[in-house]
């Protein structure tokens, strides 16, 4: 868990921590539509798997959060997906 604005694990001085669902939550694209409950629970277990791989490597989201937006990667992915789907028909999208 972590505070975004001070790039901490757990913050002090904002007494809170977040979870990859706040995390994902907080995501702001312009243009695109507002993800669905599904599409945002399919980012968070996409960033909760890249974080499992990253933790056995010692990197915490933290350490990404310095290189990359890996919350925003992940809800690009899943809105690229869905839009593939939708190109190809696919009503589930």
């Amino acid at each position: 868990m972590k505070c975004v604005k001070h790039a901490v694990e757990y913050c002090e001085s904002c007494n809170t921590a977040r979870t990859t669902a706040d995390r994902i939550a907080a995501v702001e694209r312009y243009g695109d539509p507002i993800l669905t409950d599904r599409q945002r629970a399919a980012a968070t277990a996409l960033l909760d798997d890249l974080l499992a791989a990253a933790g056995r490597h010692g990197v915490t989201l933290a350490d990404l959060d310095w290189v990359t937006d890996l919350p925003g990667v992940c809800v690009d992915v899943i809105r690229a997906q869905g839009r593939k789907r939708e190109r190809a028909g696919d009503s589930d999208a």
